[in-house]
């Protein structure tokens, strides 16, 4: 990655394990055609059904997990980020790929406690959302996280 910021490994385990690798495309949970590792195929030739290499989804990933790590810190600001341990960081990083920047983007209160460093508030506007009752487990993580600046399932 080209932040070094974050345990790269760490988080790009949460992430498969938390996105699944699904080797053809389908419709995500919005209708959305999706494939690899979370990876949004919208606008593009990927129909429903087609087959993904292995080495597609790795390259998707990769470049996914770049864009999400540089989105991260500009939507919290390059000040709260640099302030943020590696956990609260990769919890950012999570939130940003399963929503996208402007979906994070628009948890304006949470962002706003993340720039405070009021972990605690952070942690209660993100379940305060629609998001965390579509995915509670990974909300719920996300939210133990900035508010215990660790993992849950680390120990």
């Amino acid at each position: 990655m080209t932040i070094a910021s974050v345990d790269d490994a760490r988080l790009r385990k949460h992430i498969a394990d938390s996105e699944g690798r699904e080797r053809s495309v389908y419709l995500d949970s919005l209708g959305k055609r999706t494939g690899g590792i979370g990876h949004l195929l919208e606008g593009t030739a990927w129909r429903v059904g087609d087959p993904i290499s292995d080495e597609q989804i790795d390259a998707w990933f990769e470049q996914d997990l770049e864009h999400a790590v540089a989105a991260a810190k500009n939507v919290v600001g390059a000040a709260a980020w640099d302030a943020m341990d590696r956990p609260r960081r990769e919890a950012v990083v999570d939130a940003v790929f399963q929503l996208g920047p402007a979906g994070f983007a628009g948890f304006k209160k949470c962002v706003a406690a993340i720039q405070r460093g009021d972990w605690g508030v952070a942690a209660v506007e993100l379940l305060d959302s629609r998001g965390a009752k579509q995915t509670p487990g990974r909300f719920m993580q996300r939210a133990m996280c900035f508010a215990y600046g660790k993992w849950p399932y680390m120990a």
